[in-house]
């Protein structure tokens, strides 16, 4: 089970690829019928998305925010991604 306070500390310290990590873990453990599922798969791209912004990679940061914010059901692709953004869906998801 995901400790919410180690995620938030994850996305605190923009530690985006060990947050992935841990949401990939949890995804993996969901049953395939689970609802959560494709929002759990949402928030890892949206991660994954903030991953690649960080390193500079502007196109990886575009194809998967898009991917991620599909998933969430958030069609407002100008949703700005940051760490707020984050810990809301996070709590949404696991809450």
């Amino acid at each position: 089970m995901l400790n919410f306070n180690t995620l938030v500390n994850l996305v605190e310290e923009s530690d985006y690829f060990r947050l992935h990590e841990l949401l990939e873990d949890y995804w993996n453990e969901l049953l395939e019928n689970d609802p959560t599922k494709i929002k759990v798969q949402g928030l890892i791209q949206v991660t994954v998305a903030l991953h690649h912004l960080k390193n500079a990679n502007q196109k990886g940061f575009e194809i998967l925010k898009e991917k991620g914010l599909k998933k969430l059901k958030l069609n407002d692709l100008n949703t700005e991604l940051n760490d707020d953004f984050l810990k809301r869906q996070l709590a949404l998801i696991l809450f």
